[in-house]
């Protein structure tokens, strides 16, 4: 899967270093990496492989993505964003996905020290719990004795114990999904959301989706006062989120933050989530 040459050259050509926190890949192969029976949650079906991901990065001018687990697609099977991110280390970093379960840790120290992800995401969507569930303080500690981050999918519900975990568990570095679910214009979840900056472990993940959505733009500018670009990291969610290909989807997020200081700009597409993951370098 590794394109070697074409992916180290690409590389030199990025001007700006872009790093997309949130893609999922998946293949049409359901013989080596089938489908899951039984998905926490559902979403329509789509084939992204790695390879064909790799072009569509040097075509958007993407450095390095992380590879997140599409629970919808493969359930807790972390197989193939595992070996897709394999494939091509120089660009990639792999996050598993786990539902909270009694045996979650220990199958994190599985996908991490066995199989070389870089970071757990733990889906809370739709589990009755919700981020209440008690399995989700034993992920939280596992991911932070093995040094990796832990991202939640989560609902805007559940925004102030994002913040109570995070003081439970100050060693992690703990990444809200989807800015933690906040809505414009639902249940005050922004203004909630601006209430967790005080938890220094805390950063958020900011999709193409919430970026776009009317109204975004101002609450991302009210997020950056709060947080500082610091702590903000995007990802296009592709291709969940498809706004004509993979380029055109970059590059909406690209305008909407075109009005954001250069600096800021800078660290929300690329250089804040190198404190996530390090080993993602221009």
């Amino acid at each position: 899967m590794h394109r070697g040459l074409d992916a180290e050259v690409a590389l030199t050509a990025v001007t700006d270093f872009l790093l997309d926190t949130h893609v999922h890949v998946t293949t049409d192969d359901v013989a080596a990496y089938p489908r899951a029976e039984a998905p926490p949650f559902e979403t329509h079906d789509y084939t992204n492989r790695v390879e064909d991901y790799l072009g569509l990065m040097d075509e958007a001018g993407v450095a390095c993505a992380t590879l997140v687990q599409p629970f919808a697609i493969y359930g807790s099977d972390n197989a193939y964003q595992a070996d897709a991110a394999a494939s091509c280390p120089a660009r990639f970093v792999g996050v598993c996905g786990l539902s909270p379960a009694p045996d979650a840790a220990e199958r994190l120290r599985h996908w991490v020290q066995a199989r070389g992800m870089a970071a757990v995401r733990i889906n809370t969507r739709g589990e009755k719990q919700g981020l209440r569930d008690p399995n989700v303080d034993p992920l939280l500690e596992e991911a932070a004795g093995l040094g990796v981050p832990a991202t939640i999918l989560m609902s805007r519900r559940h925004i102030e114990t994002a913040g109570e975990l995070a003081a439970r568990h100050p060693r992690a570095t703990i990444a809200l999904d989807h800015v933690g679910g906040a809505k414009v214009g639902l249940d005050d979840s922004y203004a909630r959301l601006r209430t967790l900056a005080g938890s220094p472990n805390i950063f958020l993940k900011i999709s193409t989706e919430q970026l776009t959505e009317a109204g975004g733009a101002e609450e991302l500018a009210a997020l950056i006062k709060a947080f500082g670009a610091g702590r903000i990291v995007w990802g296009s969610n592709y291709p969940v989120t498809d706004l004509g290909g993979y380029a055109a989807t970059v590059q909406a997020s690209r305008d909407v933050l075109s009005s954001v200081a250069a600096a800021d700009r800078e660290m929300i597409l690329g250089r804040a989530a190198l404190s996530l993951w390090p080993s993602l370098r221009p």
